[in-house]
């Protein structure tokens, strides 16, 4: 036991322990869950395509034309372009090819709240200016 034990303490010396596995695991997570989120932004067509195909397109969310083809028709017409624009924000840092440049989950998840309530206060407008015209 004594061995497996000292090569443990080496290992987390050295960095490459279990905090620093936790840490790197996390950041695998983050990523992941960035591709979900991606997934959900292109839709079923665009996501089959594979990882390269959408990591290549992500370069495609930086203009407005861009995302008009890249972006699921359903998500472009049912949200704010404030709303999208931090769900792809948010999106676009989770898939970072760097790990130390992803954000926390605790991040990703006031980004996305916050992005609930830009698209509901988009929503309330909207219910208000059609209740106006009528």
């Amino acid at each position: 036991m004594s061995v497996i034990t000292g090569e443990l303490e080496k290992l987390e010396a050295k960095g490459d322990g279990s905090k620093s596995w936790r840490l790197k695991k996390l950041a695998d997570d983050v990523y992941d869950f960035g591709f979900i989120l991606l997934e959900a932004l292109v839709g079923p067509v665009v996501s089959g395509k594979g990882e390269a195909f959408l990591l290549n397109e992500m370069t495609s969310f930086g203009s407005q034309d861009g995302r008009q083809r890249i972006v699921d028709p359903i998500v472009l017409t049912t949200c704010s372009q404030e709303s999208l624009s931090i769900v792809i924000s948010i999106t676009n840092k989770c898939i970072s090819p760097e790990p130390t440049n992803r954000p926390s989950f605790e991040d990703v998840l006031w980004n996305l709240q916050y992005a609930a309530q830009v698209q509901t206060t988009a929503d309330l407008d909207l219910k208000s200016d059609g209740a106006s015209l009528c």
